[in-house]
């Protein structure tokens, strides 16, 4: 299970907010993992994972353009290719969910950890400054 880290936090409650919804779907597809579901429970995260992933993507891209955000076409590449990577995952799991789904898990680890961390922390002065928070 993935644990929430204040590392996480953006300081942005609508943001971090959809940070720790995104966290619990991947948590429960590590569930889904250990307990050894159907996998059509798999697929059935993999694809909450994925819509709900890209309504995250719209809030943060809307307030990029909103703000007029700098950073912006680097950081709208990397969840295209996250995007691609969870479709990828998907038709992957559908063939054989078992075989793929640690995999898939270790990855949806390691994008959060960086990006939370290292690219989403890139955004928040122009967000706070232009929220008035």
């Amino acid at each position: 299970m993935i644990k929430w880290r204040n590392e996480y936090t953006l300081g942005i409650e609508l943001i971090d907010n959809q940070h720790k919804k995104l966290l619990e779907i991947v948590n429960r597809l590590y569930s889904a993992f250990i307990e050894k579901k159907q996998s059509e429970e798999v697929l059935t995260v993999l694809v909450e994972l994925a819509d709900y992933t890209k309504q995250h993507f719209s809030t943060e891209e809307y307030y990029f353009r909103k703000f007029n955000y700098e950073n912006s076409d680097a950081h709208m590449k990397q969840h295209k290719i996250f995007i691609k990577k969870v479709d990828e995952f998907h038709a992957k799991a559908k063939e054989d969910s078992g075989r793929y789904v640690f995999s898939i898990i270790t990855f949806l680890q390691e994008w959060m950890n960086s990006h939370f961390i290292e690219a989403d922390k890139k955004y928040v002065s122009c967000f706070k400054k232009n929220l008035l928070m």
